[in-house]
């Protein structure tokens, strides 16, 4: 009998590579949604935080917070409008007062109820429902909610996540393959 001919060392490293990515494939597609849109389709999109049911963030809470004159609808506006940073929102500090009180009140309720409280009687409704429920919280439950709020508003952000090529690299040999680049931080 023949033996079988030796494979060139090109052959295997091609052959290696092909079987490591098709690897690395199959774990990708074993997560549906991997990465920050695993949480923007997800099924179910509420949160509970003790009594309170926080809802998705939509872009209509956006229009409810530029009428509040909220901070928060500053900041993701000069995001939107190309101010200097492009990066996830964060607020220098967690709201209180008043502040506090609308954003948990309008994330809080479906759009609906929202809206139709609005039309009843406008945001200084809005200002007197939101001070009646979360005003009398103490500041560390307060706190509590307001941060799944804003992770709900982190998963409204996720898909306007900026993705590039990877630049091409070459091992030592002159091989062309995809660099490596850390993966961004998931909230």
């Amino acid at each position: 009998m023949n033996a079988p001919p030796e494979v060139p060392e090109a052959v295997r490293k091609t052959l290696e590579r092909a079987q490591l990515e098709d690897e690395v494939g199959k774990q990708a597609l074993a997560a549906p949604l991997p990465g920050p849109l695993d949480k923007v389709f997800a099924p179910e999109q509420t949160v509970k935080v003790g009594r309170w049911t926080v809802q998705p963030f939509y872009d209509a809470h956006f229009e409810f917070l530029v009428a509040l004159q909220h901070p928060l609808a500053d900041m993701m506006q000069s995001v939107f409008g190309g101010g200097e940073s492009k990066e996830s929102p964060e607020l220098d500090q967690m709201p209180r007062g008043p502040r506090a009180w609308e954003l948990a009140w309008i994330m809080t309720r479906p759009i609906d109820d929202v809206e139709a409280v609005i039309k009843k009687g406008g945001m200084d409704l809005v200002r007197e429902q939101a001070k009646q429920e979360f005003s009398r919280l103490r500041l560390f439950d307060l706190i509590q909610l307001l941060q799944v709020i804003m992770a709900q508003v982190g998963v409204y952000w996720s898909p306007t996540i900026g993705y590039a090529e990877k630049p091409v690299a070459t091992d030592g040999n002159g091989e062309e393959g995809v660099a490596q680049s850390p993966a961004p931080p998931l909230s």
